[in-house]
């Protein structure tokens, strides 16, 4: 049970991460230069809290570091697989520049998940 209350959330955004990527012609610029890159920062970023947040509950025990490493790693070959992904999509393509803002978005909902976690106490029992 425990698995699900931390893993299920995880889960089911990447699924939808993954869903949305397979979107032909999908236009969410507005035609604002680079406003996807924002728009990969804020959805990596949650993907990066919750991610945070499930390492936290399952491993009550990991530090500080090995959250902030770890779904580093995670956030890298997920945003990786998901450009690669991305080019097989007719209207769509990959961009190194998308893989290094899903990092930072990544790191940013982590870091915000490990800074506030003791006023979210509920999310950890």
């Amino acid at each position: 049970m425990k698995f699900l209350r931390f893993w299920f959330p995880v889960i089911s955004y990447s699924a939808m991460i993954f869903y949305v990527s397979g979107l032909s012609n999908l236009d969410i610029g507005f035609g604002i230069s680079y406003f996807d890159k924002f728009l990969h920062v804020g959805e990596y970023a949650i993907l990066g809290f919750l991610f945070a947040r499930a390492l936290k509950g399952t491993r009550k025990t990991i530090s500080f570091p090995e959250v902030m490493g770890i779904t580093l790693l995670f956030i890298s070959i997920f945003g990786i697989a998901d450009e690669w992904h991305q080019m097989l999509v007719p209207g769509r393509d990959a961009s190194s520049a998308d893989v290094l803002s899903d990092g930072v978005g990544g790191m940013l909902g982590s870091f915000l998940y490990l800074t506030i976690r003791k006023r979210i106490k509920p999310w950890h029992k």
